[in-house]
Parts: structure tokens; sequence; C-alpha cells
């Protein structure tokens, strides 16, 4: 009933069960009805259905049975429909995810048919069960002619080498990496080449070996150069092993990237960092990889490709793989890297997680707040004491013979009940706040107009606004604005942010009340011309204790909850509230949005 819009209990019609289906799968349901009435009655398929209230598509199963008169006309139809929308978008996902694992595999196998170095697979008997083009034009021999053959057939001048190797696996289950061959290839040609050959141990499912992956380079171009070069390229290749155990290993992310920003290499810290494996990140572009952060990374390239300097100590947030969900912070400094002309190439980035320290930040400014909370209950605690004291010192003293003394009584009591009623208006905001964030809070709630629940708000800050004195704006743009609601607890809503209009805003000051309706939802927006909201506070202005340090009406802004008290009813209710402000000295305007209610 919920998705058609109607109360529980309605008959449903026909049209208003296929009003609700979108407008191009009607015909469907129409078909489907029409079959029934031609056969057995029963419906069976499967559509979207679009919820009264959300406007959301989603898939449903409807199954019914349709019953009819005497002469096989329909009289009345019962089923049920059940939400499959989540069973529709699994089936999606897998069909996609099968068809880009066919994508991969194809696009694997044309690189090893194609691959520039040789490349072949060889059972445990050393027979070929897959060799590419590369590796066969090296024995100078069709790939179809190797495929069941041995080594020991096809290049048998290599054959003691590849047993050597076969027997080392069997024994270790290591893996056989750059080993040279040399002979004559074709055999007995009189041409030697040189090979360097690597060998991979490959398991079967059940984690057996079984049967070797070969990856095969021809070096004879370079034999004669490496002998000059060893020396040096020793002493490079230890520089860079240092390079890279340091690049590898070091405690803080490292990354480098073309000018499309993809990775060309990245370390393993980042990597984590990211939630993905090393090679998951290569030739991939950070939009690929952590999509969250891809445009305020597209913002720092544009700016050190226009400026050509580097952009240090950035500070980012967002989230990653590594933590879905969780928001996380980052201090980044991205430098540009450049080719042999002088243009930008890519970058290099240097990134270190700053989430904890980020954390630690937080806890001590929610103590700080803390802090300033305590101090100002103390002092809002401490002012109505003081008066009762007072009331009790001049009850003590009076003289029952003085004729006046019924009088000071009464003036002695009131000014206690009023600080005393002061004290427990206190502690039930407290009290309030805590059963909100207990979920303990119960909502008496009932179908209501909101412009009742602004004229009661309004009664509560007449005083507050009268005293300051302010103009009062009330505009009521749509006749009727339903709510189901809890009038007492949504007054209180309303009469908070009229008070605080009041608080912080100078004397003449004018305050504005307007509700409207918009796509389903009642809009009441409380505006007002006083101090307004620093920017740096705008995020955190509902949180608890939070208090804005303005310099007006100083000691009169209250212990801090009002707003966070604001927020929890409001959300009970369904809706939400926000805060906006163009900052210090330009007003402030509370906007609260309400779900209506649909009524029949």
């Amino acid at each position: 009933m919920e998705y058609l819009g109607l109360p529980q209990g309605v008959p449903i019609h026909y049209s208003d069960y296929v009003g609700r289906v979108p407008e191009e799968e009607r015909h469907i349901v129409n078909s489907a009805v029409q079959a029934a009435f031609a056969g057995d009655g029963r419906v069976l398929l499967e559509h979207r259905l679009v919820n009264a209230q959300t406007g959301v598509a989603r898939w449903v199963s409807c199954r019914g049975v349709f019953t009819f008169d005497d002469e096989s006309r329909p009289v009345y139809g019962a089923g049920a429909v059940y939400d499959i929308t989540e069973r529709k978008l699994a089936e999606e996902a897998l069909r996609q995810s099968e068809f880009d694992a066919r994508q991969q595999r194809d696009e694997l196998d044309r690189i090893y048919r194609n691959a520039p170095i040789g490349l072949a697979y060889l059972d445990l008997d050393l027979r070929y069960r897959r060799i590419n083009d590369w590796l066969a034009n090296l024995s100078q021999q069709p790939v179809e002619d190797h495929i069941g053959r041995s080594v020991f057939d096809v290049v048998p001048q290599f054959a003691r080498g590849a047993k050597m190797i076969k027997d080392w696996i069997l024994a270790t289950g290591e893996p056989v990496r750059n080993l040279e061959f040399s002979g004559e290839m074709p055999p007995k040609s009189g041409v030697v080449r040189h090979i360097n050959s690597s060998w991979y141990p490959a398991f079967s499912e059940e984690g057996a070996l079984a049967g070797f992956s070969v990856v095969v380079e021809e070096i004879t171009e370079r034999k004669r150069a490496e002998e000059a070069l060893r020396r040096s390229e020793a002493k490079t290749r230890k520089q860079r092993d240092e390079l890279k155990w340091i690049y590898e290993n070091s405690p803080i992310g490292l990354a480098s990237l073309d000018k499309n920003l993809r990775f060309h290499s990245i370390n393993r810290q980042l990597a984590e960092m990211n939630g993905l494996p090393i090679e998951a990140h290569i030739g991939r572009t950070v939009h690929e990889v952590v999509p969250a952060l891809s445009s305020k990374v597209e913002q720092l390239a544009k700016r050190i490709i226009a400026t050509g300097e580097p952009v240090r100590n950035i500070e980012l947030e967002g989230e990653t793989a590594a933590n879905p969900g969780v928001a996380r912070y980052w201090d980044e400094s991205w430098y540009p890297t450049f080719d042999s002309n002088g243009e930008i190439a890519g970058f290099s980035v240097v990134v270190e997680e700053i989430t904890e320290s980020k954390h630690l930040q937080a806890l001590r400014e929610a103590d700080r707040r803390k802090d300033e909370f305590l101090a100002t209950l103390a002092h809002e605690l401490r002012n109505p004491l003081a008066p009762i004291k007072n009331a009790i010192h001049l009850l003590q003293m009076l003289n029952h013979d003085d004729p006046t003394a019924d009088q000071k009584r009464r003036v002695a009591l009131s000014r206690a009940e009023r600080q005393v009623t002061h004290l427990v208006r206190l502690v039930d905001d407290l009290l309030e706040v805590t059963r909100i964030n207990h979920g303990k809070i119960e909502l008496r709630k009932e179908p209501v107009e909101l412009a009742a629940i602004l004229s009661q708000a309004i009664d509560l800050s007449h005083s507050q606004i009268e005293a300051g004195p302010h103009q009062l704006i009330v505009e009521l743009r749509s006749h009727s604005l339903p709510v189901e609601a809890d009038p007492v607890r949504l007054a209180q809503v309303f009469a908070n942010l009229l008070n605080n209009a009041a608080k912080f805003t100078e004397a003449g000051g004018r305050i504005d009340v307007i509700a409207d309706r918009e796509e389903g939802e009642a809009i009441v927006r409380v505006r007002d011309n006083g101090v307004g909201i620093p920017p740096e506070m705008a995020s955190s202005i509902f949180d608890m204790f939070t208090q804005i340090k303005t310099g007006v009406r100083s000691g009169r802004g209250g212990i801090g909850i009002g707003l966070a008290l604001a927020r929890g009813i409001v959300q009970l209710h369904g809706g939400r509230i926000e805060a906006r402000s163009a900052g210090l000295g330009h007003g402030s305007e509370f906007i609260v949005r309400l779900p209506l209610v649909v009524r029949q």
C-alpha cells in the first residue's frame, strides 16, 4: 500500500496498480492480465513499480489469480507483490562480471600469442601444451608441430638443461629464473644462439604440480655488450635495489603517475592505503582506483600543469577500498616530472596518512567543547542558585511582626520559583538530548497542520522576541501543510530556532518565518539578520556543546545543546535540518524539511 500511496485496508483498483508501473512497462502488465483472463486466471510476471512517496522505481515479482463469475467475467483478483530489486541487481552484476571475464580472457590470449618474448606451457613429461608464435619462430617450426611433442624431440640441444630444471622444480617447488642456454638453432645449422629462460611451477586446483610455465628471451645480440657493461651494471643494480627497497618499504606512500593520472608505479604502503594490491594500480587511473579522490586530484594536476610548480602538504579527505564508508585523511605533496624536452610528463606523489592525528584533533576539539560546556553549565546553574539562596536568606530574616512580611515572602518565593523553573528546564533539555541519543524518546504523532505548530512555537517565543525587541514576519505560502508529527516536540524545535534568532540578533532586528511545500516536503525557513555563523562552524553547528563565539549578548548563548536537540527531534520525524549563513554579520537561516502527509 505504501508503494501505491494508499492507506491500509482500502481496496486496490487495477488502475491504481497500473498507474504506479512505468509507462514503458505497462503493456507487459496489461498483456499478462489479458492472458490470465483468457487462461486459468493466474498471473506471474516481473516488472518495476514506482513508490508513490519516494518516486523510486524498484523491481517486483507479481503473483496473483483472478476470480470469474458464471459468465467468465473477472470479478476480483488476489495476489502478492515481492520486491526483487536486489536479485535483479545481482543478475545484472553477474552478467557484467561474466562479460568482463570473457574480455579479460580474450585479451590475455591475444597478449600471450603476440608477446614479443617466448612463452610456453609444458606438462610434467616436458610435452608442449601451449606455445606462442615468437617461441615457435625461434625454433623455426610451426606452433602446431610443437603441441603434444616433447622438448627432447623439438629442441634436443636444450633437452638436457630442461630435464635438470624439471628435476630442480620437482625437488624444491621453486621457480628457476634467468637461466641462460646456448646452442645451435635450428639443430645442426651451425648458428649458435643464446637464450634466457625462466621456468615457473604451475599447480592444479588441488595444489599439485601440473606443469611448467616457461618464459624465453633471445639474448644473442646483447651477450657481447653485457660483458663490457657488467661491472657498471653491478653498481647500478645495487643502487637500484637499495632505492627499490627504500621505495617499497617506505613508511609513507609513494607513487609515480603519468600526465593522465595513470599509475606507473606505487609502493606497498600507498597500495595498502588504497586497499588494492600493487598490480591492481599499474596502468589504471586515479579515477579507476580511488574514485572518491579523483576530482580533488585532477584539480591538483591541473594546477601543477598550469604553473609547473609542485603542490606541497595539501590535505585530502575521502574513502578507499581499504575501509569503505570510513572517512580518511592524507597529507599529500605532488611534484612534476619532466621529459627530455623539459615538458611535464607526469607526477611523483608523496602521501602520508593523517587520519589518526585528525581523530586525535577531533577528540581534543570534543574535549575542549566539553570543558566549555561544563564551564557554561556551571555558570548557568550558579546564576539561578544565587537568587534562590538570597530568597531563602530573606525568608529566614523575615520578622513576622512586620506588616509587609507576607508581601516580601511572596516576592522571595516568586523569585525562587522562577529560578527553579529555569533549572528544571535546563535539566529537562539535558535529559531530552540523552533520550534522543539513546533512542528512548517517545513521539506522540498525530495528523496536524504545520501552521498550528508554528503558531504554538511563536507563542512560546513571544516574550523573547518582544524583549529584543524584534520584528517578526510570518509568511505561509501554502494554505495547507499537513504533517504526521508530535506537536509538542516539533513546536519545541521551532521555538528553539526562534529563541536563537532573538538571542543572536541585535535589538530592532528582523526575524522571518516562511513555510512552503516543495516536492512532497514541508519547508520552514527561520531567517534573521543577526550575527550570522562563522564559515568554520557551518559543519559543526548542530554538534553537542557547540557554541558560537560572537561577542554579542555575551553570557546568553545557552549551553550548546539546543540545536543538537532540534536536529534529533527533526530526524525522528523523518526530516532534516540545515543551517546557512554568509558569515559573521550576515545573519542566519535555518531550514527544516518534513515529509508531508498524502491525504486521500
